[in-house]
């Protein structure tokens, strides 16, 4: 049985470790402890309560499904653990150097344990790897695995009630109590790992399963002193003087406040409870995103506070009606990201976070449990159904939460209508055809105009496609943060974006919308920056109509540039046409690493078309040229280990424009022609004829015209100024 665990536990990046070990906590953790406000609460009180696990116990008995997630999830992992010998390892190290030089996840023990003298595997490549750090990695894994054994463990106990499960969860919690002195004395980091993100996930498994096996009788008076007093409090104590900072600031308030709640110490859920607020209040978005990524770190914070704010809620302060303001909340912080995710749940793969990511049904769960909107429900049904959840890489899954907290959905679930969204916090826009558009039928564009943000990448004005029931022109995510592919996962290469003379584009501070609007006809958003690089202006706009979208650039520089334009999309091959015969081009060509079998070709007229195809589908995308500029194709790499096709147009000019037009197709490439003319000084127009109609698009400097069924029947004309925002 391969146990798994959010990966994202331990890859949040952009914060320092912090080393206090010169300062002594042995002194502090009591001040502030009692009079504490829920003494009187019986334990358990911060995973279930008593009469929720009464609720289980007798539910699982006909409930199947709650049977089998116990059974295969939480009873198996304790079966495991229940008869086997404990070590606390050393010092755990950084998971992210577990990886081979493609930065994809090493294997992981089925059974949890690691052979000393076995090098890990590698998934995609087959080798193995064998190294210091590695070793230091396999130490954090063998920490995870035993914290999180406790909580498996305890919750084993309080629903069998077999004394055997809450003895073994105490010798786990006392052989760290005892080995906590040496790790805080004569490590370089924070304890039993190197860093207070770490201390603070893997704490929150040992709070929850010491809460779970309080009245069990595994624990005397004097071991619960020592467990408290000489692990919890002084663990508590070094991740407060963390802070509270991003995601990593997330997890640390939610540690010591869970701790405050499983020790009955006022101050440290008085910490809790005061941080959190701030963290909503000043960090979260009012769009109800998490600032740092649309993807993974959006859910990553989120799972920490879910710990939290359960502990909360059964000692009688409910942080999920909580809002700073109306709409922000936890509350939020689920409905929002419905609003961005693929059709499929998959999500959009924008900043740091892995490309097989999707809407993580456990969290899901805890929002059915608390808000039963029905958005909600229709998100687990959904999960059902494309059968994805979560990261894909994760070696910890969270689903003791459906066994905790998983109802039966309703029969009838309305499937919520999801329009074009922007997100001003992250600069994000999210153009689609409407919900209601079959799934193999619906264009998704995502386009990233915002600022440069923690987790963030070199992604400025990047755009992703979803198309065909899949994501086709995707973001390719982030393989681990150790490797050294990771300089072309996160630059700007490996994003459907522009460059400029071949340099990385350097971390924006601007989030400049000039024009959003979602209607029948037309989806449309568009952007400025002039800090791609320093002394040039350029607009991005992103279209999307019916059955194809057009990409538009418009960059005015101080002098003369070499823009590259680049474009990847998922294909098994790559067909062109409108270009000469081609010839590898070498490093000065095309100075970029990591992107290999460079071939470069001139253009023989106006226009040159691209075809990805795969099977009996396909994206074609159609550019606009001259016989001036270069195309290059090429491979470059993806997170699994394979490459996929990717071109790159090239200009060179003080100013130059950019129209390309992507067209999905099935069955056969669709009879579209197009041309651009300029029809009026300063304008370009771009005519798109159908089968069906004629379409005519006029870019300007201050306004996008769009003219639907030109000169037909159903002609709508829909202009868009180009305002930047005061």
């Amino acid at each position: 049985m391969y146990i798994k665990c959010r990966l994202t536990i331990i890859f949040a990046l952009f914060l320092p470790v912090i080393l206090l070990a010169s300062t002594n906590f042995s002194q502090l953790p009591a001040e502030g402890a009692k009079p504490c406000s829920f003494d009187d609460l019986p334990h358990p009180r911060v995973l279930v309560t008593e009469q929720h696990l009464d609720f289980l116990r007798n539910d699982i008995k006909t409930n199947a499904v709650r049977r089998a997630i116990y059974e295969k999830d939480i009873k198996a992992n304790a079966d495991r653990w229940v008869h086997r010998d404990i070590v606390i390892p050393e010092q755990g190290g950084w998971a992210h150097f577990f990886c081979g030089p493609d930065g994809a996840l090493l294997e992981l023990p089925t059974d949890q344990q690691f052979d000393p003298n076995k090098p890990s595997r590698s998934p995609t490549t087959g080798n193995t790897y064998d190294s210091p750090r590695i070793k230091v990695a396999r130490r954090f894994f063998e920490h995870i695995w035993l914290t999180f054994a406790v909580r498996d463990l305890a919750l084993t106990y309080a629903i069998s009630g077999d004394r055997a499960y809450a003895d073994k969860a105490a010798e786990i919690l006392l052989k760290y109590a005892d080995a906590y002195p040496h790790f805080a004395a004569e490590t370089n980091g924070f304890g039993y790992t190197e860093n207070s993100l770490n201390e603070s996930v893997s704490i929150i498994p040992m709070a929850q399963g010491y809460d779970l096996i309080y009245h069990s009788g595994a624990l005397s008076k004097n071991q619960k002193r020592h467990i408290e007093q000489d692990f919890f409090w002084p663990e508590a104590q070094r991740i407060l003087q963390a802070g509270i900072k991003g995601n990593w600031g997330s997890w640390q308030l939610s540690a010591v406040g869970v701790i405050g709640y499983a020790t009955g110490h006022q101050r440290f859920v008085d910490y809790g409870i005061n941080s959190f607020k701030s963290q909503i209040t000043d960090q979260l978005g009012d769009d109800g995103l998490w600032p740092e990524s649309i993807q993974t770190y959006h859910f990553y914070p989120l799972d920490g506070f879910l710990s939290f704010a359960e502990a909360a809620n059964n000692c009688g302060t409910n942080l999920f009606e909580w809002q700073a303001k109306p709409g922000k909340g936890l509350e939020a912080m689920f409905e929002s990201p419905l609003r961005y995710m693929y059709p499929t749940l998959q999500l959009p793969a924008i900043n740091d976070g892995w490309y097989n990511a999707f809407l993580p049904e456990d969290q899901y769960t805890v929002a059915w449990w608390h808000y039963h909107k029905p958005e909600f429900a229709w998100a687990l049904k959904r999960s059902e159904e494309v059968g994805h959840t979560g990261v894909t890489g994760d070696f910890y899954d969270q689903r003791y939460r459906l066994f905790l907290f998983g109802e039966k959905l309703p029969d009838f679930i309305p499937a919520p209508v999801f329009n074009s969204t922007n997100f001003p916090r992250l600069g994000i826009a999210i153009l689609r055809q409407g919900s209601d558009t079959p799934l193999d039928k619906e264009m998704f564009l995502t386009f990233h105009y915002g600022q440069f943000s923690g987790h963030g990448h070199f992604d400025k004005m990047g755009v992703t496609l979803f198309a065909n029931g899949q994501p086709l022109a995707p973001g390719l995510g982030t393989p681990a943060y150790g490797s050294p592919i990771l300089k072309f996962f996160e630059g700007v290469t490996a994003h459907n974006t522009i460059t400029v003379d071949g340099e990385n584009q350097p971390r924006t501070t601007n989030s400049d919308l000039l024009a959003f609007c979602d209607n029948p006809e037309l989806k449309l958003a568009a952007a400025e920056t002039q800090e791609a690089p320093p002394g040039t202006k350029w607009i991005r706009a992103v279209l999307l109509a019916d059955d194809y979208a057009v990409v538009w650039d418009n960059l005015h520089g101080d002098r003369e540039h070499s823009y590259d334009w680049f474009f990847h999309a998922f294909g098994d091959k790559l067909d062109l046409s409108g270009t000469t015969a081609s010839h590898p081009a070498g490093t000065n060509e095309f100075p970029y690493p990591f992107i290999s079998r460079v071939h470069a070709k001139r253009l023989t007229g106006a226009s040159v078309e691209a075809d990805w195809i795969s099977d009996e589908a396909g994206l074609k995308v159609w550019m606009m040229g001259d016989t001036n500029d270069l195309l290059f194709t090429a491979r470059c790499p993806t997170t699994d280990g394979k490459s996929i096709p990717m071109i790159v147009l090239r200009k060179k000019s003080t100013d130059c424009q950019f129209i390309s037009v992507l067209q999905p197709w099935k069955g056969k490439p669709n009879e579209t022609q197009m041309t651009v003319d300029n029809a009026e000084p300063n304008h370009l127009r771009l005519i798109v004829k159908q089968s069906s109609r004629t379409d005519v698009v006029t870019f300007g400097t201050s306004s996008i015209q769009f003219d639907f069924d030109h000169n037909g029947p159903g002609e709508k004309l829909i202009d868009m100024p180009l305002n930047k925002a005061p």
